[in-house]
């Protein structure tokens, strides 16, 4: 009998280069950018990497870093392979947020907090346009209107542990806010019509407050009609909420109380009387037929028949008044009297007076009236003299008008 046997031989491979080379020695972890060199103690392998846009390694088994991930590391001999897996570990890069945004209202500070992936932060110098305007983080920074601040940051890397320095890409911020200017007159009189224009730069709408005497509160002209003083504060807001607001003051001004003296007013034919007017700073006399001045407070009128005047008066605000100013002339003769505007020989004196004031005359003085400005009368009495003299110390300073016998009337000042 016949015995065959049947031998078999297994072959194992085994694919593992740990297995069938030595292992490979050197640093598992770099930076982006650095290099390490590898090595393995059997001789005569070829290095290669599973991810070079990851890492590269050379013919010696030099490693440099490309960008952040992992790659295995592999050195073959023959058909064996040892492999070791190397972490390349990217280096410090910054991105500076800024809270509550980088569009803001104007006057609304901004928190600017810089973030590093990679590494950590020791310090942190801003710069604006490359002048330094203040360190740390976070850092708040109140923007004019589009400032670009970037920030120098040092501190350890967490890829080598080394020391760096980076500067942070420029964070530019947009400062929104609307502009406002107002127009129009400051000064008006009393029953006055005024137009007052708000120019506004990036507002989305404005408001006008109070809305006393408006005859719009959102518009950008209105039409005030005020009877007193009123500050109007305007608001404008623009898309982003943020707002703007100036004031404008305007003074309403009384006019002016416009009197003459004497009232009524009787002229002889062929005479002339003082008109005396008060109550405003300026004077316009409308015609200027029969009169020696046509823009004074005291012009002598001499009309040729009866007339009505009209005198306007301006005040200091530039307001107005008027009055209606009749002149009667009479011819006198049926009554046999000499002209009403003339007491022969009259003299008054001293004028300015500051005591007292002496009125003497070539008749008989029957009676005195002292009024102010406003047409008040301060004094009266009657006489029967041809000279009269007036304590005047009491009164006020300032322009009085006496009136003598209810005919003539004269202007003196009191010091």
């Amino acid at each position: 009998m016949r015995t065959i046997f049947l031998i078999t031989i297994i072959l194992l491979v085994f694919s593992a280069g740990s297995f069938a080379t030595a292992p490979i020695a050197g640093l598992d972890s770099l930076c982006v950018g650095a290099s390490t060199t590898l090595s393995d103690t059997d001789p005569g392998g070829a290095w290669s990497s599973s991810a070079t846009a990851v890492a590269t390694v050379g013919t010696d088994g030099t490693v440099t870093g490309i960008a952040a991930g992992t790659s295995i590391i592999s050195y073959t001999i023959g058909g064996s392979s040892a492999i070791m897996v190397m972490t390349v570990k990217p280096l410090p890069s910054v991105t500076i947020i800024s809270t509550p945004g980088d569009t803001l209202c104007h006057g609304v500070p901004v928190e600017l907090n810089p973030f590093v992936t990679g590494g950590g932060i020791t310090s942190c110098t801003w710069e604006l346009l490359g002048a330094y305007v203040g360190s740390g983080a976070p850092y708040i920074y109140d923007p004019y209107m589009g400032d670009s601040l970037n920030c120098i940051i040092t501190g350890i890397r967490s890829c080598d542990g080394a020391t760096y320095t980076v500067t942070s890409p420029a964070v530019h911020m947009v400062v929104m806010f609307p502009y406002i200017t107002l127009s129009g007159r400051d000064s008006v009189c009393q029953g006055d019509r005024d137009t007052l224009i708000a120019h506004v730069y990036e507002a989305a709408s404005l408001f006008w407050k109070p809305p006393t005497g408006l005859s719009c509160i959102n518009c950008d002209t209105v039409i005030s009609s005020l009877v007193s003083t009123t500050v109007y504060t305007v608001v404008a807001t623009d898309i982003l909420g943020c707002t703007d607001s100036t004031i404008f003051s305007v003074a309403v001004n009384p006019h002016p109380i416009i009197t003459f003296t004497p009232n009524p007013i009787t002229v002889c034919v062929d005479s002339s009387v003082q008109v005396f007017a008060s109550g405003g700073s300026s004077y316009e006399w409308v015609p200027a037929t029969g009169l020696s001045c046509s823009t004074c407070a005291d012009p002598v009128a001499s009309p040729a028949s009866s007339i009505a005047y009209t005198l306007i008066g301006t005040n200091i605000h530039g307001c107005k008044d008027s009055a209606f100013v009749p002149v009667t002339v009479d011819s006198c003769a049926s009554a046999g009297l000499q002209p009403p505007d003339r007491i022969y020989g009259l003299e008054i004196y001293p004028n300015p007076a500051s005591t007292s004031l002496t009125i003497s005359s070539s008749e008989k003085i029957t009676s005195i009236t002292l009024t102010d400005l406003l047409g008040q009368t301060v004094y009266t009495h009657e006489y029967n003299s041809e000279k009269v003299q007036l304590d005047v110390s009491a009164l006020p300073s300032g322009i009085y008008f006496v009136e003598i016998n209810g005919a003539e009337v004269r202007k003196f000042v009191k010091e």
